[in-house]
C-alpha cells in the first residue's frame, strides 16, 4: 500500500508541476488566436469547460504558493507547535477540573 501511495503522490506532483502548466499555456494561447481573429463566430467560446477548470487550478496554485515565499517557515512552525501545547495544557486542565468536580 505504500509503493500505491507513493505513486499517486508522485503522479499528482508531477501533473501539477508539469502538464498542468502546459495546459495553462495551450489554453491561452488558444485564446489569444481567438480573439486575434478576424470575423469571430458566435458559436466559438474563449475556453473550453475543461480550461476554465485548469486556470482556476493554477490560480489557486500561484495563489498558495506566493505568499509561502514570503512567509518564514521556522516561525510558523513554532507558532503552531506553541499553539498545540497550549491546547494539549488546557485540555488537562479541563480534564482535571472534571475529575474534581465528579
Amino acid at each position: 500500500f505504500m509503493l500505491y501511495g507513493f505513486c499517486q503522490c508522485l503522479d499528482t506532483f508531477l501533473y501539477v508541476w508539469t502538464y498542468l502548466p502546459i495546459r495553462i499555456t495551450i489554453a491561452l494561447i488558444q485564446a489569444i488566436a481567438t480573439l486575434c481573429r478576424l470575423r469571430p463566430s458566435r458559436h466559438n467560446r474563449l475556453f473550453e469547460p475543461a480550461q476554465i477548470i485548469d486556470m482556476v487550478k493554477g490560480l489557486v496554485i500561484l495563489g498558495c504558493a506566493v505568499p509561502m515565499c514570503f512567509m518564514d517557515i521556522s516561525v510558523v512552525y513554532h507558532t503552531v507547535r506553541a499553539q498545540a501545547a497550549i491546547k494539549l495544557y488546557m485540555f488537562f486542565n479541563m480534564l482535571e477540573v472534571n475529575t474534581i468536580e465528579f
